[in-house]
């Protein structure tokens, strides 16, 4: 009884630590849950056991996916428009959040989350502009553009010529790839022009790319984690939207190459032990317009360069369909 009450608790029980300890829970659950080659379990560094999660960027993924599908002729219905969502993110997107990582941590400002934040109150704007749909789009516009102005203050790091991965960083993130994929900058940016090549010398091993720079004091997590596909995707539609098609070419061959038996991708990759790793289920490689978009055109953008081996892209490709972010 005393046991089922607390009282004479195992100190390693994981009812016994308190909740805001997610270390503490990440040994004890180290030590019993380890998965494939050993890799720690999924549920690593989330405290579920915790506050919530605020995850500031996924609030621009919803209104995007909304634009998007406006854009392609879906009809602008009233009841999928929701003028308090975009109240909400004007009243939030100053607040630190956990990033689309979920790294772990306090919360912090990060700069994809900021953008994904912009993105929020841009399509608002095009909503009305272009679909006719109500909401307040000059308070709207003035809250783009101030979240604009915050981003390129405080996201870009002119001592390392890059945007970072929070504001006061000195870190690398390839989420900031996103940024012209969205239509924040242009790809010709200066900006973007260093961001790219910052990443491709410190994030990139065998034309792959890594989420970002790891450290102890960020995330807890050891170096060595492999490479994240969809951002190298992203690079190679960044290179190839600057001109670069030939380097773009062989990062989307590259990726092509590392698929499995029955072409599929998961979402990261390690170019040491030349295996997939992480997530098939999850479907990060096919799912979400920023996926799908990151695929199709780098494929499309790809086949602009002389012609190669990418002539077996078309069947990879078809599934995913091409959309521009204006």
């Amino acid at each position: 009884m005393a046991d089922r009450a607390g009282g004479d608790r195992d100190p390693r029980h994981p009812a016994a630590i308190p909740p805001g300890d997610a270390r503490a829970r990440d040994r004890l659950r180290d030590r019993h849950r380890r998965g494939h080659v050993d890799r720690l379990h999924a549920g690593r560094g989330r405290d579920t056991h915790g506050c919530p999660e605020f995850q500031l960027d996924i609030l621009g993924e919803v209104v995007d996916t909304l634009h998007y599908g406006w854009r392609i002729g879906l009809e602008a219905d009233e009841n999928a428009w929701r003028v308090d969502l975009i109240e909400f993110v004007e009243s939030v997107w100053q607040k630190p959040d956990e990033g689309i990582w979920e790294v772990r941590g306090p919360r912090r400002p990060f700069t994809h989350s900021k953008v994904m934040a912009w993105v929020a109150l841009d399509r608002a704007v095009k909503a009305v502009e272009r679909f006719g749909l109500e909401g307040p789009v000059e308070r709207w516009r003035a809250v783009r553009a101030a979240i604009h102005d915050d981003v390129c203050r405080n996201g870009f790091d002119p001592e390392i010529g890059a945007f970072v991965q929070y504001y006061g960083s000195k870190l690398l993130d390839a989420s900031v790839l996103m940024i012209p994929l969205v239509g924040f900058l242009p790809a010709m940016d200066p900006r973007m022009l260093s961001t790219v090549e910052a990443i491709q010398k410190h994030l990139v091993s065998d034309r792959l790319v890594a989420r970002y720079q790891t450290t102890q004091e960020i995330d807890g997590l050891p170096p060595g984690e492999g490479a994240f596909l969809p951002c190298s995707f992203s690079l190679a539609d960044n290179l190839a939207l600057q001109g670069q098609h030939v380097e773009a070419r062989a990062i989307f061959e590259r990726l092509l190459d590392v698929r499995n038996d029955v072409g599929l991708l998961s979402e990261e990759y390690d170019p040491g032990a030349r295996r997939l790793l992480g997530n098939f289920p999850s479907g990060v490689l096919a799912r979400g317009p920023d996926q799908h978009r990151a695929q199709s055109l780098a494929a499309r953008r790809a086949r602009r360069a002389p012609e190669g081996k990418l002539k077996r892209v078309g069947a990879y490709a078809g599934c995913c369909r091409s959309r521009s972010r204006e």
